[in-house]
């Protein structure tokens, strides 16, 4: 099995890649650390750096006074962008097309920081780690490999090689168990990587390992907790339960913080995860508590008590207790989409959950607790695949445009003069042109959209009274073929192909041929596309070849027209298309936006069918393990999704005639939860009614009596204008009862307990003798048949609503 997934691994695209390499496959990487190590620095700056390696922000707040300090830091945070894909800022810092790293180190910038500070003033004093291993791979990579972690070398050593681990051997030992493949690079400095990623994708067999710990916790201390800690070095979290695994996952919870400084304790809110802290250090008991003596290492730990017993609520006392060096909220990911130690159980309670892999994390700024804004904010980077969830009003498909704005025009900015309403406007207006232009394109699904419609299908169509079938493209491949257009500058690449030259073979990376008749394009030393004329006459040189539906002709006599960029821009058209061998920027293309509102109303699953492993960041056209499908009707075309598609979905979480999302999609989208916001109601009054007021009480009825998920949105009041009752009339009319009398299926008693009697009127007194004989003791006592009264223009709303929100009315007394 392991043989059959190693040689699997050796025919990806990827592998290819690394073999076929003339360069140091991270050689802007050794460029950068060489410099650092021959860096020359003043004697003021080196006491500087050498007083401050440990404190990353001190360093920091440094750099941003000097510029020398500046440029140093810059400098190792270049380093570290080839080190660690987790690295901060790791896509402006990383100058690779790609964004390429050593590996998923999973190590605190303030470490990576540190030790290569003391890496340039003191070598012998960094310790054996992920550091020491990432600086010796760059320095030497012949003899040192990307597998950083101590801890997996131990591992592998052990279930793979066999052996006790060795750290003076290992790389002989790796090479040693590949050496049956006789695998072959072209630049042998590559040979330990390749080996590397072969390591991690057989990781099944060997890893035993985790990443972190979730909890379950779904009251509401965090969003305080993450307010206070602001000024604080640390914050203090503690659990009632030990994790699942007991001491062995407080061993290999020790193991990471030793190794990368820390792990992170993912929090998950219904059944969401919306909170990650980053734990640098954990006690279990009081004697370790004073040993570790955390107060002596940092100035401020918020929550801190000396006493291990003090950790304690009303109701739970602390068996673990966390010291944080950085709790956020992030954007709502189902816990679903994380990966569990050995496939325990997801978290319920105060159960702590060892997890082995976490999907993409975008953070929420603690400025800004709008879900809309907070995606929206210009510093954080779109996921490629997101949904917005929550009940109906909240205004997901509001954000959705906001978003989508953004994302297909970057350049778009909110002038600080605009007020809520003119930003709103602005948006919609740039919306319509984006829409209009075809970069955004919006679409709803329902339960009989199917994959024909959406991906591709055969229709018929009447010619001259003639039925033909033809493949039609759907929604989604169309806009896919804008996007993958924009993909490439072919001028900038035409003239680099007639001056780069292939990395196999050292000759012009495009060549087209004529010989004996015959033509022959290749590209970086692969044949691609060939043809043998068969009626080329000395009397009829030209020969008409189809390219991408496209009849273009080669003079079979001028060997140097075959050059000419108008033939090579369409060849190169026919290579992006069939099979992606040029790849354009994406940050100089255009990025398309589908908009997928109400995607859980349709079967997910078959309106995607096979292209839903396509989703995925990774495999999507220019990335390192792209994939290409065929489709089932135009068989000869090869199908990928381009890297500058953007997906936005919307689900509404009280709709019950809804489809469920299956896990193999939700894996593959980030979820951010859009709940109602009374705040953003502040201030509004309608005939003395508060707006938010009102709103919170309906909302708190709603989720005693429900659940959190059929609460009411906020836009179902936002545009409503100050002291004009008619509107408010015409929201309960139309939109709130409508909704309360679905959640309830018109249990009129539930529904009364939420808005009150002002709504309803006794139609009909009855008493117990109106039923017939039975031997029961349920007969209901003598009351009264209810009905919604009319809402017309004799209504009086405001009496209502005040009946709502039991306000009493003052009694008049006589002056």
């Amino acid at each position: 099995m392991i043989k059959e997934r190693i040689e699997q691994y050796l025919t990806t695209q990827f592998s290819e890649r690394i073999i076929n390499t003339q360069d140091f496959f991270f050689q802007k990487g050794q460029d950068a650390l060489q410099k650092w190590m021959n860096l020359s620095i003043n004697n003021e700056d080196k006491a500087d750096l050498e007083k401050l390696a440990g404190d990353y922000e001190g360093l920091q707040t440094l750099a941003s006074q000097k510029h020398t300090i500046n440029v140093i830091l810059n400098l190792l945070f270049e380093i570290i962008s080839y080190c660690d894909s987790k690295a901060k800022s790791k896509d402006y810092f990383n100058q690779y097309d790609d964004n390429r790293t050593l590996a998923m180190a999973y190590v605190r910038m303030n470490h990576w920081i540190e030790k290569l500070i003391m890496f340039k003033f003191n070598p012998d004093n960094v310790p054996v780690g992920s550091i020491r291993n990432a600086i010796n791979y760059l320095l030497d990579p012949n003899n040192n490999a990307t597998i950083l972690s101590e801890n997996h070398r131990i591992m592998i050593s052990k279930t793979l090689f066999k052996k006790e681990y060795n750290p003076g051997n290992f790389i002989k030992d790796l090479e040693e168990y590949f050496s049956s493949y006789q695998i072959k690079v072209s630049n042998s400095k590559n040979y330990t990587y390749l080996l590397s990623c072969i390591i991690y994708f057989i990781k099944k067999e060997w890893l035993d390992d985790i990443i972190g710990l979730m909890a379950s916790d779904n009251t509401e201390w965090k969003d305080n907790t993450i307010d206070k800690m602001q000024g604080s070095d640390c914050t203090i979290l503690w659990n009632s339960k030990r994790p699942t695994g007991t001491d062995n996952t407080l061993k290999m919870l020790r193991s990471k913080i030793n190794d990368g400084g820390y792990f992170k304790l993912f929090y998950s809110v219904h059944g969401n995860v919306q909170y990650v802290a980053e734990i640098i250090d954990f006690v279990e008991n009081d004697s370790q508590l004073k040993e570790k003596n955390w107060p002596s290492k940092f100035k401020k730990i918020d929550g801190y008590e000396n006493d291990f017993s003090k950790y304690n609520d009303d109701n739970k006392s602390a068996n673990i207790v966390f010291l944080t060096r950085k709790f956020e909220k992030i954007q709502s990911i189902p816990a679903a989409s994380f990966i569990t130690y050995k496939g325990w159980a997801y978290p319920v309670q105060d159960n702590l959950t060892p997890i082995i892999s976490e999907p993409d994390i975008i953070a929420i700024p603690t400025n800004n607790n709008s879900a809309t804004s907070s995606i929206m904010n210009n510093n954080t980077k779109s996921p490629l695949n997101q949904i917005l969830y929550g009940p109906p009003g909240t205004g997901k498909t509001y954000a959705t445009k906001e978003l989508a704005v953004k994302i297909a025009n970057p350049d778009f900015v909110f002038d600080e003069l605009w007020n809520d309403e003119k930003k709103r406007e602005e948006i919609i207006k740039e919306y319509k042109i984006l829409f209009e232009s075809g970069q955004i394109v919006f679409t709803t699904f329902h339960q009989s959209m199917s994959y024909e419609d959406f991906v591709e299908g055969i229709k018929p169509k009447t010619i001259n009274n003639q039925v033909e079938y033809e493949v039609e493209d759907g929604i989604f491949k169309q806009i896919c073929q804008k996007a993958s257009v924009k993909n490439g500058n072919f001028d900038e690449v035409i003239e680099k192909l007639k001056h780069d030259v292939s990395e196999l073979d050292g000759k012009p990376a495009l060549t087209i041929k004529y010989a004996n008749n015959s033509f022959s394009l290749i590209y970086r030393g692969t044949s691609v596309f060939y043809v043998q004329p068969q009626n080329t006459t000395k009397d009829n040189p030209w020969y008409p070849v189809n390219i991408n539906n496209m009849r273009i002709a080669f003079d079979t006599n001028d060997y140097e027209r075959l050059y000419n960029p108008t033939y090579i821009r369409e060849i190169l058209n026919y290579l992006v298309k069939e099979y992606a061998l040029v790849k354009g920027k994406k940050e100089n293309s255009k990025n398309y936006v589908l908009i997928i509102d109400e995607i859980n109303r349709g079967n997910v699953s078959a309106i995607f069918g096979e292209l839903i492993t396509l989703l995925e960041t990774d495999k999507r056209i220019g990335e390192d393990e792209q994939i290409f499908l065929d489709l089932p009707y135009s068989k000869n075309e090869k199908f990928g999704i381009p890297n500058n598609l953007y997906l936005i979905g919307t689900m509404n979480t009280a709709d019950r005639s809804v489809e469920a999302l299956d896990t193999a999609l939700r894996r593959r989208f980030s979820f951010t939860e859009v709940m109602p916001e009374p705040k953003l109601l502040e201030g509004k009054f309608i005939g003395g009614i508060a707006l938010d007021k009102l709103l919170e009480t309906i909302n708190k009825r709603i989720e005693i009596l429900l659940d959190r998920d059929h609460t009411i949105g906020h836009s179902y009041f936002i545009k409503l204008k100050e002291d004009y009752s008619e509107g408010l009339k015409q929201v309960f009319k139309n939109c709130i009862i409508p909704l309360l009398q679905e959640y309830f299926y018109g249990d009129y008693e539930k529904i009364g307990m939420i808005i009150g009697t002002g709504f309803f009127d006794e139609t009909q007194k009855y008493d117990s003798k109106v039923f017939a004989t039975f031997p029961t003791q349920n007969y209901p006592e003598n009351g009264s048949l209810l009905s919604f009264k009319s809402i017309d223009e004799d209504f009086n709303i405001i009496d209502a609503i005040k009946i709502l929100l039991k306000i009493k009315e003052e009694k008049k007394t006589d002056a």
